[in-house]
């Protein structure tokens, strides 16, 4: 008969297995959502250096699931599986439905297109967008894209909460890529951008992640003071000075503070 000491042992083993194979599909899966191409078992296993029998095996799970499909070319790409499962846990999130209907009452007042996101890792997760849509470059910015943080107008804001020391150093160990020409590069212009930023209350960029677009990010404040997020106004540099001026700003902040978000 098998020892109680063993079946733990065993158990342990097989737990943490499950675990390690968990993570790797996870990997694949993170991976994938960020490439523009298919792609095959060889690269995500030099990519993620796993194993290509251990790749092929996750991917026919995934396969299975309906998460991954798999092309002629033996290629892989994923499926509207996770986009499914991203739109009920927007569904479910409280800041996007309490935020939401202000969002569609300014959009509707200045015209613009008006979107929400937050602070995600180091980077801005954007959450939703109403209004008059701006096209990036042939693209829309959609729910769930990743944006980088020292180039757009909530970023900047975000950047903006941090202490002196803490700013300088996350600007210095960035690797600050220009998206366009008006891209700020240079880290002691970026530092002291963010830090009028934060004198202002408000992050303004114009031209730096898309060209022809300018945006305004204000805060949304919870009822005890906290940063919830970012309401973000963009429009074409010629109309800015319907969002950029005291009484649009002053009306979005007392709005914002007056709803008592939580």
């Amino acid at each position: 008969m098998m020892s109680l000491e063993r079946i733990k042992r065993e158990t342990m083993a097989t737990e943490e297995k499950n675990s390690n194979v968990l993570t790797k599909a996870l990997s694949i899966l993170e991976y994938m959502s960020r490439q523009k191409k298919r792609v095959s078992i060889q690269e995500l296993s030099q990519e993620l250096g796993i194993s290509s029998p251990s790749v092929h095996r996750i991917l026919q799970a995934l396969k299975a699931d309906g998460y991954i499909q798999q092309e002629k070319n033996k290629q892989y790409s994923l499926t509207y599986k996770l986009l499914e499962l991203s739109s009920y846990s927007m569904m479910h999130d409280g800041l996007i439905e309490q935020v939401l209907p202000f969002m569609n009452y300014f959009a509707q007042q200045k015209n613009c297109q008006v979107g929400l996101s937050v602070l995600y890792e180091e980077s801005i997760l954007h959450l939703a967008t109403v209004g008059q849509f701006i096209v990036y470059n042939d693209k829309y910015a959609l729910p769930g894209t990743v944006l980088p943080a020292y180039c757009t107008a909530a970023g900047k804001l975000f950047l903006s909460q941090l202490d002196d020391e803490t700013l300088e150093t996350w600007v210095r160990s960035h690797n600050l890529v220009p998206y366009t020409a008006n891209t700020v590069i240079d880290p002691d212009e970026l530092l002291k951008q963010i830090r009028q930023t934060r004198e202002r209350g408000y992050g303004i960029v114009i031209s730096e992640l898309y060209d022809f677009v300018a945006c305004i990010s204000i805060p949304v404040i919870s009822q005890d003071n906290r940063v919830l997020g970012a309401l973000n106004f963009s429009t074409k540099p010629e109309h800015f000075d319907t969002l950029n001026n005291e009484k649009f700003i002053s009306d979005v902040t007392n709005t914002i503070r007056n709803a008592q978000f939580h």
